[in-house]
C-alpha cells in the first residue's frame, strides 16, 4: 500500500492542466516581504510630523519653527517637517 501526502494528487491535477495547455499564462502574487523595524519607526515619525504640521497650521496658520526649536525639536526633525506633505 502506498501512501500519498494530502498535495500529491491537487499537485497532480494542476501539472496535467499544465501540460495539456488548459492553463496558461497563469499570473502569480509576489508575497509581501515584512518591513522592517527602521521602516516602520520612519513612517511613525513622518506621521506624527504631519499630524503636528497639521495642528499648527490649523491653530496659527503657519509652522512656527522657532518655537518647536525653543521647545527642543533638532534641527533634523525640524528639516523633516518642512519635507513632510
Amino acid at each position: 500500500m502506498i501512501l500519498y501526502s494530502t498535495w500529491a494528487r491537487p499537485i497532480r491535477l494542476l501539472n496535467q492542466l499544465i501540460s495539456n495547455g488548459t492553463l496558461q499564462n497563469m499570473k502569480t502574487v509576489k508575497k509581501s516581504r515584512r518591513k522592517g523595524g527602521s521602516q516602520v519607526l520612519d513612517k511613525a515619525t513622518n506621521n506624527l510630523l504631519l499630524a503636528l504640521k497639521k495642528d499648527m497650521l490649523a491653530k496659527d496658520g503657519r509652522v512656527d519653527y522657532d518655537k518647536l526649536r525653543k521647545e527642543g525639536y533638532s534641527e533634523r526633525l525640524l528639516a523633516q517637517l518642512d519635507d513632510a506633505s
